[in-house]
């Protein structure tokens, strides 16, 4: 009975201090400004890596079946926009390579055996298009653009035929599934590790920190007071986010496991910095090391020249496999073995920087 009442009397401390947190992030005109910032840009990455209405560019990776003589390198359509073929050896390659897209207008085609023999006869052969996964909910619109773009391209009418041909990215490309996770990662990071330690920063200015650490609360009470303020603002700019990309994801439940795990690391690093900071200034130089540490390494750990020896030792860093538990929600299924590493190194590293914050909260006690 007495844990009950406990955990009841910790869950509404924390509610209540978090509540305050919330309401004081947008109060605060340091605060209030950078959410607004981070949210201008969750909404500008978007536009410039996924919507891109100015790029006219679409690469088409194909497979020859046979050996055909018309396909062009590239060309310029009536349209405006600019076609360019790279050649696969198989479909398989061809799949692969389309993994490694990272703007998901690009797409997959097939031509069959036969293909200038049907031209040169009158007939309208049919090509197999591949798309990625995004574009599954427009199979039956780019069926009609690409057919009538081909038609253009080759100079006499073919058919595009896509039916069921969606491929759903590897785990291990290099294209959009990297971009996303990335994005995401630095989303969070951004937000919660200049939010979190503001606010308390702006606490100890005004002796409310003082005030809370003397009060009732205990140690944990503040600690899951401060997280979740952190995870409210996680929400609302990881939210916006996964909202804009929701197309691009493959497995929710995996999306929702590194998003739980990414804010929860994100937060404790918030709770560290801010425990010690004294100024602004001191703050803005520590977070921007930390955010482009942490960045750095998630950004170039898929990178193909990336060296064996850097990427043995970087695929042991927190952010690299937060990382890697963001892609795997936008691509396909990885390896098991793959899967409970980050996952094992997420926790780990969570635990520590927990461990950390509430030995520094309770010395402050002393």
């Amino acid at each position: 009975m007495n844990t009950w009442k406990n955990l009841k009397q910790t869950a509404y401390m924390a509610w209540v201090i978090g509540t305050k947190d919330i309401l004081d992030v947008v109060k605060n005109k340091s605060t209030a400004t950078n959410l607004l910032m981070m949210l201008g840009i969750v909404v500008f990455f978007y536009y410039l890596g996924v919507l891109r209405p100015f790029d006219k560019e679409v690469s088409v990776i194909f497979y020859d079946e046979g050996n055909s003589q018309r396909v062009p390198e590239s060309m310029t359509l009536k349209n405006g926009a600019e076609y360019t073929f790279q050649k696969a050896s198989s479909r398989s390659e061809l799949e692969e390579i389309l993994s490694h897209q990272d703007y998901n207008q690009d797409y997959g085609l097939v031509i069959p055996a036969g293909f200038d023999q049907s031209l040169d006869s009158g007939l309208q052969p049919t090509l197999t298009g591949v798309l990625l996964w995004p574009q599954r909910y427009k199979v039956a619109e780019l069926e009609a653009a690409y057919t009538r773009d081909l038609t253009e391209l080759f100079g006499k009418p073919v058919k595009v035929s896509i039916k069921g041909n969606i491929l759903i990215p590897r785990s291990d490309g290099n294209g959009m599934q990297v971009t996303l996770s990335t994005n995401l990662l630095y989303f969070l990071l951004w937000s919660i590790i200049t939010l979190v330690p503001t606010l308390m920063l702006e606490e100890r200015k005004t002796k409310t920190l003082d005030a809370l650490v003397v009060s009732p609360a205990s140690t944990v009470q503040i600690i899951l007071g401060k997280a979740v303020a952190g995870m409210f603002y996680a929400l609302v700019i990881g939210g916006l986010a996964v909202a804009l990309d929701y197309l691009f994801i493959t497995n929710w439940l995996m999306l929702l496991l590194a998003f739980s795990l990414t804010a929860l690391f994100c937060i404790g690093v918030a709770l560290a910095l801010g425990s010690f900071i004294q100024s602004p200034i001191q703050l803005s130089l520590l977070a921007l090391v930390i955010i482009i540490s942490l960045l750095i390494p998630s950004f170039f750990a898929m990178e193909p020249i990336l060296k064996a020896g850097i990427r043995a030792f970087i695929v042991w860093l927190p952010s690299v496999a937060l990382a890697s538990l963001f892609r795997y929600a936008f691509s396909s299924s990885p390896a098991s073995a793959q899967l409970w590493q980050n996952l094992l190194i997420s926790l780990v590293y969570i635990g520590a920087i927990y461990g950390l914050v509430t030995w520094i909260v309770r010395r402050s006690d002393r």
